[in-house]
């Protein structure tokens, strides 16, 4: 088999060759400095199909293996997505973990834990965080204050 490209392999999922891709993807060395990139295009596969168990299986598999920080990490982040995606969110947080404790002062790892924060703190069916905000005509307003009521919360940024 011939060494794949990341382009290559980007363009077999927009070509609709997603098995293809994940064949050659799950054949490829965990050291290879592609696994820097695969996992990105994992995710994207596995959201286009709605399916992430090749992920699933395929991101313990190349843990298991890899050495390279640089690689552990984002096969770790990809796989906490494929777990949270799939409704298994204490794996969800494990796999977010390992981003923090492999790659600590990485943007990585910030991610992670923003992601972990959400999972524990943000999913649906849990209470609003309490906060307290200004309103635009100077009032207070809290989620203490909202408690029973219907609410919609409409967030705005200007980036």
């Amino acid at each position: 088999m011939t060494a794949q490209s990341i382009e290559d392999l980007h363009a077999m999922i927009h070509s609709g060759h997603i098995d293809e891709m994940m064949a050659k993807t799950a054949v490829i060395s965990p050291d290879d400095n592609r696994w820097k990139k695969i996992p990105e295009l994992l995710i994207e596969a596995a959201e286009m199909r709605g399916d992430y168990q090749f992920l699933i299986r395929q991101g313990p598999a190349v843990l298991t293996h890899a050495t390279n920080p640089e690689i552990r990490g984002p096969v770790a982040f990809a796989l906490g997505i494929a777990y949270w995606r799939s409704g298994r969110f204490e794996d969800a947080k494990g796999a977010f973990s390992a981003v923090v404790e492999g790659r600590p002062e990485s943007e990585l790892a910030d991610r992670a834990q923003g992601n972990i924060h959400e999972i524990t703190h943000l999913r649906p069916g849990f209470l609003v965080p309490d906060f307290a905000a200004r309103t635009s005509d100077g009032m207070t307003l809290s989620a203490a204050a909202l408690r029973g009521k219907v609410v919609l919360l409409n967030f705005w940024a200007s980036w």
